[in-house]
């Protein structure tokens, strides 16, 4: 038998990734799950829509973040925005909605390959550990805008930025 592709696609990131260990580290957002092995969607326990964003430093170890996509819960999301360098004042201004993110090519068109610094900390629960992440560093402000970005990475069939 031959190598076994369907097997190897759906491993984990942590089944084929070393873990990112605690503390602070220039990461990269690779890639971002939307949903789980089974097909359905990722959701918080309200219901609200999530993604899983995977971060990993220059050696390839990752560590991952649920985001909730909802008004009351997205701030970490934000937050990430920011330490990327999103104009979140144009993305205010243009009405762009945390649940805009729920959209697979919006999100990884204005995601995936941003770099950030994010602090790791781990803790343990009913036997397993979980990374808490924190981004810590901003980048200047007046920097991409998703919406009128995406547009022109659709257009170009790039990365917008």
């Amino acid at each position: 038998m031959g190598y076994d592709w369907k097997t190897e696609s759906e491993k984990s990131a942590t089944a084929v990734s070393e873990k990112l260990p605690a503390g602070t580290h220039e990461v990269t957002i690779v890639r971002i799950l939307h949903g789980k092995k089974d097909g359905t969607r990722f959701a918080a326990k309200d219901g609200s829509p999530q993604i899983m964003l995977i971060f990993a430093d220059e050696d390839g170890r990752e560590v991952s973040l649920m985001v909730t996509l909802s008004d009351k819960a997205a701030w970490m999301l934000a937050k990430i925005l920011k330490a990327v360098g999103a104009n979140v004042e144009k993305m205010t201004e243009r009405g762009i909605t945390p649940d805009r993110f729920e959209d697979e090519t919006f999100a990884e068109k204005n995601l995936v390959g941003r770099q950030l610094t994010i602090e790791v900390t781990y803790r343990e629960y009913q036997g397993k550990q979980y990374a808490n992440v924190t981004p810590v560093m901003e980048q200047p402000a007046g920097g991409f805008d998703p919406e009128s970005d995406l547009k022109t990475a659709i257009a170009n069939d790039d990365i917008p930025f």
